[in-house]
């Protein structure tokens, strides 16, 4: 457990200073478009921000996760070395990540809450319907976030076997390995049994209910809902804990330094 922290205080050490300086931009852009705002009366533009940099933070784990790894391959025989499992290595870096982009996204909507508060505390009873629509939105992100970590792990560890094998080669190897990788997930979506297999435990979400409170009277007569199914999450789960699994293998037995 020890070691586990230690691991742990070391890879946040080796990643706050880019950290912190996402955050920082992040603040940056928030008060360069308060400033625009108010010098141009443009009240729709606030939203702007917020909207792009909740959407970046699907992008945020994987990215974290490539500087880290990078920042390892400057020494990968040192990292190699150490006596924890290829699972612990990559286990450690991955929470370090988790933490940082909780960290992240809580500012990114503390920023966002500063932002649009005049319209918060007008609207506060119609918002509040909105609350499990914010709430399975921010999930959804991070589970996304996590999902693509996962496989560019999956990758990152694939790519430093064979790196060592058939050289600048590798690169075009990754390419043909994610192409065949998204078209077999494709296929198997697409098959009967799939369906059979994930589709139980449905959750609806209404979306018609929430945009009728925001925009009364405006919500045209088809009712968007969105069909959710227990099922195909406990189907990504899996596949990220085989990939996230075979990829500690991978790096205890296949990596050369």
């Amino acid at each position: 457990m020890k070691g586990w922290l230690a691991l742990l205080k070391k890879e946040l050490r080796l990643t706050r200073s880019v950290v912190w300086t996402g955050i920082v931009l992040m603040i940056v852009i928030y008060l360069f478009n308060h400033v625009f705002v108010s010098q141009t009366g443009l009240d729709q533009t606030r939203l702007g921000p917020a909207a792009g940099l909740l959407f970046l933070h699907i992008f945020y784990l994987p990215v974290y996760m490539l500087i880290s790894l990078q920042a390892e391959t400057r020494h990968m025989h040192l990292w190699l070395h150490h006596p924890g499992s290829g699972w612990m290595l990559m286990g450690t870096k991955l929470l370090s990540g988790i933490l940082a982009f909780v960290l992240s996204l809580a500012v990114t909507l503390v920023l966002t809450g500063i932002t649009l508060y005049p319209d918060i505390a007008q609207n506060r009873s119609e918002l509040l319907s909105f609350f499990p629509l914010i709430v399975t939105s921010i999930l959804h992100l991070a589970g996304y976030g996590v999902y693509l970590a996962v496989w560019f792990v999956f990758l990152w560890t694939v790519y430093q076997i064979l790196k060592s094998r058939i050289g600048k080669w590798s690169w075009l190897a990754i390419a043909a390995l994610l192409l065949i990788s998204f078209r077999l997930l494709h296929l198997i979506r697409e098959a009967a049994w799939y369906r059979q297999v994930t589709q139980w435990g449905m959750i609806q979400l209404d979306l018609a209910k929430w945009l009728d409170a925001f925009f009364p009277g405006q919500v045209p007569g088809t009712n968007p809902v969105i069909n959710l199914y227990a099922g195909e999450y406990a189907f990504y789960v899996l596949l990220s804990v085989v990939l996230f699994w075979v990829s500690g293998w991978m790096l205890d037995r296949k990596v050369e330094v």
